[in-house]
């Protein structure tokens, strides 16, 4: 099962039909209008997983193209790219984020949760490049974001044990 199917809640075997109720009913439980959370980064997951499973799906009876130098052009290399073009963008947004919103961070809670949630998303995905596709062309970008990330989390950590230390002594 793909993550796309997992992100769903859908089987790999499911019809489009089914697959679109269950997206269909995901947006309306996530639909930042109707839902009290911050459910932007969720509602763009729910889309871009609802996207890929509808491409495949309709690609499945097509058979495979060959590029250039002959070698089959996979959905492998296809999936590779999405998990990692989707860590970078979020990976991006916080290091535009980190310089805008450090010394807020520093001293609101809630907004360094946030930001060690967009960490930790970005890392997801950074580590599905390293993991599954090690032989892809973007895995060295990735270890090198994946690095970055982790001092990143090591500094959020410290905050948090900051707030620890000084909320004891209060």
């Amino acid at each position: 099962m793909s993550i796309y199917h997992q992100i769903l809640g859908v089987h790999e075997n499911d019809s489009i039909d089914e697959i679109k109720a269950r997206y269909r009913s995901l947006c309306k439980k996530y639909h930042p209008d109707l839902s009290k959370a911050d459910t932007v980064n969720k509602i763009a997951l729910i889309n871009e997983a609802y996207n890929e499973i509808v491409k495949a799906k309709n690609n499945d009876d097509k058979p495979q193209k060959q590029n250039t130098s002959g070698e089959g052009v996979s959905v492998y290399k296809d999936q590779a790219y999405a998990f990692y073009r989707r860590g970078l963008t979020i990976y991006r947004e916080l290091l535009q984020e980190d310089r805008i919103e450090s010394y807020k961070m520093i001293h609101d809670i809630d907004k360094l949760g946030e930001y060690e949630c967009k960490l930790l998303e970005a890392m997801y995905y950074m580590n599905i490049v390293y993991m599954q596709y090690s032989e892809s062309p973007w895995v060295e970008d990735a270890i090198e974001i994946i690095k970055a990330l982790n001092r990143n989390r090591k500094y959020v950590s410290n905050i948090r044990e900051y707030y620890k230390r000084h909320s004891k002594d209060k």
